[in-house]
């Protein structure tokens, strides 16, 4: 280290030397630019860096000029192809981006690792429960959305749609004539029989007709 301190320090000594000399005889009126400057400190800089000279006694006493970093370009996004897939058939609220991971997650599910879907349903329970509006209304976009030829995708909706509706349906504190809108509006709003089969298998009491009314 104090090898290279001492040829750096040298090497400046030099030029100042030289420009003093050079000053002292062939003085000018022009003054120097600061651009001359700044090349005259660049190319300094760049004669210490490349001399092979200087390097090779650098590499022998162990010391590394660091070069400056050189900027990288920032790395592109991961696509997931399958969110991308999915993505258009839902919205951009925090609930659609957290059914839209639901709906992969279950895709790659094994169908037959019991402990797995139960604890899959668990977690999108408590979900469901903690935000039942906006599930069921984010869940019933998607199926209208979602093309009936995309079973894999319509079969993972499904049953987290029924699901929704039933919590909704039982814990929004509505009266029974706002309850039977909102579950005409979930069965009629669908094509998939079996939202039809279970919600009114659910509620049996909401589709029953009132009988009509007599007049004296």
């Amino acid at each position: 280290m104090k090898f290279i301190a001492s040829l750096i320090i040298l090497i400046i000594g030099l030029y100042f030397g030289a420009d003093h000399l050079l000053s002292t005889h062939f003085k000018t009126n022009t003054p120097t630019a600061p651009a001359e400057e700044k090349a005259l400190v660049q190319n300094m800089a760049k004669f210490l860096e490349e001399s092979p000279d200087l390097q090779k006694k650098i590499t022998e006493s162990g010391q590394v000029i660091a070069k400056p970093a050189t900027a990288t370009k920032p790395a592109a996004p991961v696509v997931d192809a399958d969110l991308e897939k999915v993505a258009r058939y839902f919205g951009s609220s925090p609930t659609d981006d957290y059914f839209k991971k639901v709906l992969i997650q279950k895709k790659k599910m094994n169908p037959d690792d019991q402990s797995e879907q139960t604890k899959f349903f668990v977690e999108v329970s408590g979900y469901v429960h903690e935000h039942p509006k906006e599930t069921v209304e984010a869940l019933e976009n998607a199926l209208q959305s979602i093309p009936m030829d995309m079973q894999a995708e319509r079969s993972a909706v499904v049953p987290a749609f029924i699901h929704s509706s039933i919590i909704f349906l039982e814990e929004s504190g509505a009266d029974d004539q706002t309850k039977k809108t909102y579950l005409k509006r979930f069965i009629n709003g669908t094509q998939d029989p079996e939202v039809k089969d279970a919600l009114e298998t659910h509620f049996p009491d909401l589709l029953d007709e009132a009988p009509p009314s007599t007049s004296n």
